[in-house]
């Protein structure tokens, strides 16, 4: 396969897959899911390659999806839509939760929703001072579905990850108010997430 949206190296033993639109802030769709699905197969299969390493180029680790590329391309009938994108993310997350080698993120800036999923699944994250992380599905009307559900509860425990994937103050309790404000901020909280999930 040709990599248009990837780059490979192999440097010590380590695969080194390094997503490639910096334009887009790496953004993934769908032609950049299948690089990877194919380079993390290749991790998996070389015996040379003892441990993986995903990173970034530019500012981006990855912005998540590329929801602007689900209407198909300008002018054309065909549409990349989120149920194709979701799949194929999901078999190249499951490839990657179960490869037998270590995977390590090398988080270079943003990695928020689909990105930040990638980041999750790695068995490490390191983290540049320019990294930011963000479930931020929820505004845009989406849950989880690159495996930030599953796999941040298991990382920091379910309280703290409804409140970075919601992130409405939840738990027992996040935070508290005075009494005379309590039913204020409740109904604050509910409004934004109301607004935030279109409901």
């Amino acid at each position: 396969m040709e990599l248009t949206r990837t780059l490979w190296d192999e440097q010590d033993g380590v695969g080194i897959i390094t997503l490639n639109r910096p334009e887009r802030l790496n953004a993934i769709d769908t032609r950049t899911i299948a690089e990877l699905d194919a380079l993390v197969e290749r991790c998996w299969n070389r015996e040379s390659v003892r441990a993986v390493i995903i990173t970034g180029t530019g500012r981006g680790f990855s912005a998540g999806a590329d929801v602007k590329d689900w209407a198909g391309p300008e002018g054309s009938d065909e549409d990349e839509n989120s149920d194709g994108w979701v799949g194929l993310m999901h078999r190249l997350m499951s490839r990657l939760y179960r490869i037998p080698k270590p995977v390590i993120a090398a988080v270079n800036g943003v990695a928020v929703g689909g990105g930040c999923d990638l980041a999750l699944v790695a068995d490490l994250r390191i983290a540049s001072t320019a990294a930011r992380f963000g479930e931020v599905y929820v505004r845009v009307g989406f849950c989880p579905d690159a495996g930030g559900s599953f796999l941040l509860p298991r990382l920091i425990g379910p309280t703290r990850a409804a409140e970075l994937i919601l992130p409405l103050e939840m738990g027992w309790p996040a935070s508290t108010y005075p009494d005379h404000k309590l039913r204020t901020r409740s109904l604050s909280v509910w409004h934004w997430a109301r607004a935030a999930a279109m409901l």
